[in-house]
């Protein structure tokens, strides 16, 4: 909920295997992805993330990995064929602390 505000916000999973996942309004090709960490002590955590996509929410690819501990990660997906409905950030141990998560991409349907 608090990465909806209107000035942005942030986001915190329970401990353990967890996600954070946004659903497009529409199905895209996706062109990009921009996380931006949260600051301080936690930002260690989301490295090794892993970042799927989805058209349905129930079967899973991943498109990449959230390496090492950085204040912003960018994925590059422009060069790549990837779409769909669905967008997570994926983690099997510890919880994510997240600022903003933002998706580029055009429409298909």
């Amino acid at each position: 909920w608090g990465v909806l505000g209107e000035y942005g916000g942030a986001c915190h999973t329970d401990n353990g295997k967890s996600f954070i996942a946004v659903r497009l309004e529409h199905h895209a090709k996706l062109a990009g992805i921009v996380i931006q960490n949260r600051k301080g002590g936690n930002m260690w955590r989301a490295g090794g993330s892993r970042v799927e996509i989805s058209t349905d929410g129930k079967d899973w690819q991943q498109i990449g990995t959230l390496e090492g501990t950085k204040p912003i990660y960018r994925i590059d997906l422009t060069d790549k064929d990837h779409s769909g409905t669905w967008v997570r950030i994926i983690k099997d141990t510890n919880c994510l602390h997240l600022r903003r998560f933002l998706v580029y991409g055009q429409r298909r349907s």
